[in-house]
């Protein structure tokens, strides 16, 4: 009578490393907004990212069904090796389908944990810490400044 381990053992595992590693973005998120680390925007464009230019949040339900929904149910019972092998394969090829559209891929464990991911009306990324007031208190982009699109900030509370 040894250790047994089932599939729903492993998406035990999974769905825990999956709340950790959400948990953990968030942390990074949350400490690179607070060091400031990142270019800061000028005041001038601060409007740019005010609650009125948000264009769409945390994105569609079409990405979340083919990226969630849908692995979920190809899970093979007889064959757990399949059944990861199938899986990666399908979690690439959706990778692989987002990176080259313009859809934002929503993020349900941040989301849940209070980030959303949104588009501006101008075609900038940005992270936002749930606030209750409509206009940003300070904005960083993350990255490389010439090239990234992507943005953190929080809203004032």
């Amino acid at each position: 009578m040894g250790f047994q381990t089932t599939i729903y053992m492993w998406c035990g595992f999974l769905l825990a490393f999956l709340i950790l590693t959400a948990l953990f973005l968030k942390h990074l998120l949350y400490k690179q907004f607070q060091r400031g680390n990142g270019t800061p925007v000028t005041d001038i464009d601060l409007h740019h990212f005010s609650k009125n230019n948000i264009a769409e949040s945390n994105g569609s339900v079409t990405s979340f069904l083919l990226g969630n929904i849908l692995p979920a149910i190809l899970v093979l019972e007889h064959s757990l090796f399949e059944a990861i092998v199938l899986f990666i394969l399908l979690q690439f090829i959706i990778f692989i389908l987002i990176k080259k559209s313009s859809d934002i891929f929503p993020n349900i464990m941040l989301l849940l944990l209070g980030v959303d991911l949104c588009k501006t009306k101008q075609g900038h990324y940005v992270f936002i810490f749930a606030g209750a007031d409509h206009d940003a208190a300070f904005v960083y982009q993350i990255g490389d400044a010439a090239k990234s699109k992507t943005y953190i900030t929080a809203y004032k509370k």
